[in-house]
């Protein structure tokens, strides 16, 4: 990963030659340490006001945001300090390049604007190629009073299976069929009274009735 100074050496290589040249100078590194002297401030807050004057040195950062920026970014400053050291800063370094820092504000303001509106085209362009699909409403079907579709198809169907497209019609559309035809079942039952059937059975034999002789051999009795 880039480390600072690397990344600012890209941005003043982009920079005009006039303020790539007063970059080079040793005045405004002096006239900020005076600054911050005057208004007291401890060696990390010198450091971190250093970094917020040459981001705006070098185009990163708009001159006009200075005050916001040093109250965000320097630990321990008020907004009325803030506000009087960023008005030193100006008048003491700002003054001698305020037109290249103009120039420089604008350019970011230009970019910052192309870039917003070529994200607002792009998500545009996206919406009109890609549009949200939607679902299809589907109306429900609806038959004209008076009217069976299942009754209407028998005439076009033999005698015999016309009768079985009735029966079927007459079948409760709510509720699972199986109840239905289960319920239909029960219901015979109960209302038809069951009539056993009708055994004829064979008449009974009786056994032959033994007929009582007189035996020859045996005398009659007195």
């Amino acid at each position: 990963m880039e480390n600072q100074t690397e990344i600012l050496k890209k941005y003043i290589k982009n920079l005009p030659e006039e303020m790539r040249d007063y970059l080079a100078k040793n005045t405004w590194p002096q006239k900020l340490t005076l600054i911050s002297t005057m208004n007291k401030l401890g060696a990390e807050q010198v450091s971190a006001l250093e970094t917020e004057v040459v981001l705006v040195l070098v185009g990163i950062e708009n001159c006009s945001d200075l005050t916001a920026n040093i109250q965000k970014n320097v630990v321990g400053i008020s907004s009325e300090i803030s506000k009087t050291i960023s008005d030193e800063i100006e008048k003491n370094i700002f003054v001698e390049i305020k037109a290249l820092l103009d120039d420089l504000e604008a350019i970011n303001n230009s970019s910052e604007k192309e870039s917003a509106e070529t994200l607002n085209k792009d998500g545009v362009l996206n919406d009109i190629e890609n549009p949200i699909p939607t679902k299809p409403i589907i109306q429900p079907k609806i038959n004209p009073a008076g009217t069976n579709p299942i009754l209407d198809a028998q005439h076009n169907l033999p005698e015999g299976e016309k009768k079985i497209l009735i029966s079927s019609a007459a079948v409760p559309s709510r509720g699972p069929i199986l109840n239905n035809v289960n319920m239909g079942f029960v219901n015979t039952q109960k209302n038809s009274p069951v009539v056993p059937p009708v055994q004829h059975q064979a008449p009974t034999q009786m056994p032959p009735q033994e007929k009582y002789t007189v035996d020859p051999y045996r005398e009659p009795a007195e």
